[in-house]
């Protein structure tokens, strides 16, 4: 009995060291599939981790030669940019030298003309004043003659009557009488150019409705019109035939009096309410 139980007992225990022998090759096998799927595993992670260094990589690199690619592009129209640049600013400035240039020719040209113009202007005017000075000598001349006449019939006729006493005087004194006019007569004759000085205090409409007056005068000219602080209004006029110049002025309306001042003639205008 206890030899057969001994035997159970073997018998168990080979069974028993059997089964965890199978169990001990189980768990080896299941530990080296894991240890090879860990590896496989680790294997492929590797190779993707790889794969997506190497697609990083290129994609980086495309990224780079497409950036120097719009770096170039960039660089080249900015060249090309400035080359437009400065070509179009250097046909500006051809333009605008051709334009001074221009301007310059056109400006010597109206200066030369300015010029001829003025010659012709200070030629003609001279010509005008030795005319209108001759014509003055003339008409001196002429009136100097006839107060001769004048003068020496005045004095043929005292003679004449110097027999007589009281008739002598009459004739002594008609001719002082006559000299005397035709002095007047010689000196309020006047030919050429004159200015008359209009005294302050007067209003600018009255110097030119003035002005305008004396432009209706036959051979009568209003050169220029000026002014003296000192003086007042200064009218520069031509005479271009001989006439009694202070008389036609005197019976002028708007004129009170006239007084010669050395060459000047003085015109005092009425005053106006």
């Amino acid at each position: 009995m206890e030899k057969k139980a001994k035997k159970e007992a073997e018998r168990q225990a080979r069974e028993k060291a059997k089964a965890e022998a199978e169990e001990a090759k189980k768990a080896r096998e299941v530990e080296v599939g894991a240890r090879k799927e860990a590896e496989e595993a680790e294997k492929k992670a590797k190779k993707e981790a790889e794969r997506q260094a190497r697609e990083k990589a290129k994609a980086e690199a495309e990224e780079a030669r497409k950036a120097r690619e719009v770096e170039v592009g960039a660089k080249k129209e900015a060249e090309e940019a400035e080359k437009k640049a400065k070509k179009e600013a250097e046909r500006q400035a051809r333009e605008k030298a051709k334009a001074e240039a221009e301007e310059a020719r056109k400006a010597k040209e109206v200066e030369a003309r300015a010029k001829k113009e003025a010659e012709e202007t200070e030629k003609k005017a001279k010509e005008e004043a030795e005319r209108q000075a001759r014509e003055k000598a003339k008409a001196e001349a002429e009136e100097a003659k006839k107060a001769k006449e004048v003068e020496a019939r005045a004095k043929k006729e005292a003679e004449e009557t110097k027999k007589a006493g009281e008739v002598e005087a009459k004739a002594e004194k008609k001719v002082e009488r006559e000299a005397k006019e035709v002095h007047k007569v010689v000196q309020d004759i006047y030919e050429g150019n004159f200015e008359l000085v209009v005294p302050s205090p007067v209003s600018f409409e009255q110097v030119k409705q003035f002005a305008e007056r004396l432009g209706q005068v036959e051979n009568l000219k209003v050169v220029w019109l000026g002014g003296s602080v000192d003086e007042g209004t200064i009218i520069g006029v031509s005479v271009q035939k001989p006439m009694t110049l202070i008389q036609i002025l005197n019976e002028m309306p708007a004129v009170e009096k006239v007084d010669k001042k050395g060459e000047k003639i003085i015109v005092m205008l009425k005053t106006t309410t």
